[in-house]
């Protein structure tokens, strides 16, 4: 057998199962911790290749459609990991919303879900200074085996699906944002309007100031961009070089999502590996790729109830304002900010249940960066509270709002 992959495809003969013999494996190299085929079709370790979370689209705790706009919301999450900014825009406005894919896309990508951008007003034209992107950033300390900074420097490949509405050269770019800040952009070029995967790949970064510090913080951005003004788009920057303004887009040249009234772009089926090819897509089940997001975003409530059933246990300390304790399904990756809206029911498990339609207040956030911690809550007016009595979230119920911790990069 001259390829790994034919490992598997030992069967029955009349004999009996084949019989494998060390001079039967040719083409395979392997270390500690990866198995390699000299042919190159695989560079990394067999599972865990992806970097990417959430690569499928199948995450989307936020759920529903995020509105963005030049004189609103102009950079935040709706699936999750995925980032959307548009910077110093003074017309667009547009949305993001998970896309369900017809029979015939999955037929032709393998992918149920997308990432779904689509533009309401357009940029007229854009400024020097503007620019939209849409990005993930990646945990530092989850990129050491890249071994930036060093002459070891990894290779590596990023491949995806898009589905764009307008046709062109777009640029695809890696930031990397501590110690030396770094950047370097590919091309890839939308020839028609339908589903076509696209890989690009990138050098390591040998450079003694790429290296990614062994923290939680941002280790790497990988942008799609959008649109890129003159400011921030100098030409090619196809090496790796100290970042600058110009370089941060640079070799785009098609700006048309943007500037164009209902344009679409479409992502999935994202991933970046070690080497220089891509290999088939790495699924993960939708429990292992939820708690993977998690680390970065936990949403309580899914619109229909589940709004506090975070709430481990509590005590009013007043007749509105209380503190109660949370317990996050993993580690999150740093002290979390709550937000809460819609309706909020806690129970005493006792007597009563205290309805809020809305109105509940974080009069003081979490001050811990651990799995379990307290926050405290005011605006019980509409039902109010007993002093000293303990109150927890209602099992199944807890209202139709959502709660969600925030711990994104």
């Amino acid at each position: 057998m001259s390829r790994a992959r034919d490992l598997a495809n030992l069967g029955n003969n009349a004999g009996g199962l084949e019989t494998l013999t060390v001079s039967d494996i040719t083409d395979i190299t392997a270390t500690a911790d990866e198995l390699n085929l000299v042919d190159g079709s695989v560079s990394g370790p067999l599972s865990h290749r992806n970097m990417i979370i959430n690569g499928a689209m199948n995450i989307h705790q936020r759920g529903g459609s995020t509105s963005f706009a030049h004189d609103g919301t102009v950079n935040g999450y709706s699936l999750d990991r995925f980032r959307f900014t548009i910077d110093n825009s003074d017309e667009w406005d547009g949305t993001v919303q998970q896309h369900t894919m017809t029979s015939a896309e999955l037929n032709t990508t393998g992918f149920a879900k997308a990432y779904k951008l689509t533009t309401g007003t357009a940029e007229s034209a854009i400024a020097s200074n503007e620019s939209a992107y849409i990005s993930q950033i990646i945990e530092a300390q989850n990129l050491q085996h890249l071994r930036y900074g060093t002459a070891s420097a990894k290779t590596i490949t990023l491949s995806f699906w898009a589905k764009a509405s307008v046709t062109g050269t777009y640029a695809i770019g890696l930031y990397k944002p501590d110690t030396n800040n770094r950047v370097i952009n590919k091309t890839y070029t939308v020839s028609d309007t339908n589903w076509n995967q696209y890989t690009v790949t990138f050098p390591g970064d040998t450079d003694s100031g790429a290296v990614i510090a062994n923290d939680n913080a941002q280790g790497l951005y990988v942008n799609w961009h959008l649109a890129v003004g003159s400011d921030n788009n100098d030409g090619a920057n196809t090496s790796w070089e100290n970042y600058s303004s110009g370089g941060w887009g640079g070799g785009h040249a098609q700006d048309g999502i943007i500037t164009t009234a209902s344009a679409t772009f479409y992502l999935t089926g994202v991933q970046l590996e070690l080497g220089s090819v891509a290999t088939p897509f790495e699924h993960r089940s939708y429990a292992d790729e939820l708690t993977r997001c998690h680390r970065y975003c936990v949403v309580f409530g899914n619109g229909a109830n589940g709004c506090t059933s975070w709430i481990v246990s509590g005590a009013a300390n007043g007749t509105n304002t209380g503190y109660f304790q949370y317990r996050l399904p993993v580690w999150p990756r740093s002290t979390p900010t709550i937000a809460i809206s819609g309706e909020f029911i806690i129970t005493d498990n006792y007597q009563f249940d205290r309805t809020h339609s809305s109105g509940i207040t974080i009069s003081t956030q979490p001050a811990t960066s651990e799995i379990q911690g307290r926050v405290y809550l005011g605006g019980f007016t509409t039902e109010t509270l007993t002093t000293g009595r303990v109150y927890a979230g209602p099992n199944g119920n807890g209202g139709t709002g959502k709660t969600t911790f925030a711990m994104e990069l």
